[in-house]
């Protein structure tokens, strides 16, 4: 299974149902490939995407982020597990030097439960190592969210121009078979079991651009039609003026925006865009969907 990854001009970002692209002005990348893995057994993965682009910007810059969403099902005839893992990554420099992998930020998140999203991975989009990505039963379905961020360093944009990045992500399932009827045995004579083994504490991931700005996290449903947060500046910055969009048409400017946002009456999808002008003199944009509450 194969998905045809979309190279755009003017730092343009596209990520494949399991890939990822991304290029500077004047840059002329390769096509990234990406694939679904062989699945061992009686499980068959299929994607939302097959060979389209699950997300795209036309003219990414430094602090904006893009975000898509994917589903991965099971046709076959046993419950699978998936795993998430990188393929061939090609990082072009630009004349500047800068190298976008050192700039680039993805985050996926599992949001099959849209109430309690899981974060897979939060970080360099060219440091992904091998993620569990769940379990699927036959007829199944997960979803994932991917999201990408150009973060540069501050007042160092202009290196980046006319680099480029190609990423190509692979999903793999593999059968879970049904455990074999053991043959009985003797019970053997009790014995004190060994202390158990102390987990390591895993890491927790830096959080996404669209969180360090106050907006509401990925899977907050819309009761009422109702959207409340509070715009931040991140990095520990403050905010000098912002910009509030729903569906692109504009809420909220200027200092009015730094108090309390409170949105009523949103459609059942809605997308909430931000911009925050933040005391670093930089600009940072991020934007998320929202969808209204289920009923009960």
């Amino acid at each position: 299974m194969r998905a045809v990854l979309l190279l755009l001009g003017a730092l343009a970002m596209a990520l494949s149902a399991f890939g990822l692209a991304l290029a500077a002005p004047g840059t002329e990348g390769e096509l990234a490939d990406a694939r679904v893995a062989a699945a061992a057994g009686a499980v068959q993965i299929v994607n939302s995407h097959e060979g389209t682009a699950v997300l795209g910007a036309a003219a990414l810059q430094p602090g904006e982020q893009v975000s898509g969403t994917v589903s991965i099902g099971n046709a076959g005839t046993l419950p699978g597990r998936l795993a998430l893992r990188t393929g061939a990554l090609t990082d072009t420099a630009g004349p500047g030097g800068g190298r976008l992998s050192d700039a680039l930020r993805l985050s996926v998140f599992d949001v099959t439960d849209a109430a309690q999203p899981a974060t897979l991975y939060a970080g360099p989009a060219a440091g992904v190592p091998e993620l569990a990505a769940g379990t699927v039963a036959p007829g199944g379905v997960r979803e994932y969210r991917l999201e990408a961020t150009l973060l540069t360093p501050p007042g160092d944009d202009n290196r980046f121009q006319g680099s480029a990045l190609s990423l190509g992500l692979e999903w793999g399932a593999t059968a879970m078979l049904p455990p074999a009827t053991p043959t009985p045995t003797p019970s053997p004579a009790p014995v004190s079991p060994p202390p158990a083994p102390i987990a390591p504490t895993a890491p927790t991931p830096a959080p996404a651009l669209a969180d360090l700005l106050g907006l509401p996290r990925a899977g907050t449903c819309m009761r009422g039609g109702t959207l409340r947060f509070k715009l931040r500046a991140p990095y520990g910055g403050r905010v000098v003026s912002a910009t509030v969009a729903v569906n692109r048409k504009t809420k909220t400017k200027g200092r009015k925006a730094l108090a309390t946002v409170k949105l009523r009456k949103l459609p059942k999808r809605t997308t909430i865009a931000v911009t925050v002008k933040a005391s670093d003199r930089k600009t940072y944009k991020a934007s998320r969907t929202y969808s209204a509450c289920a009923r009960r």
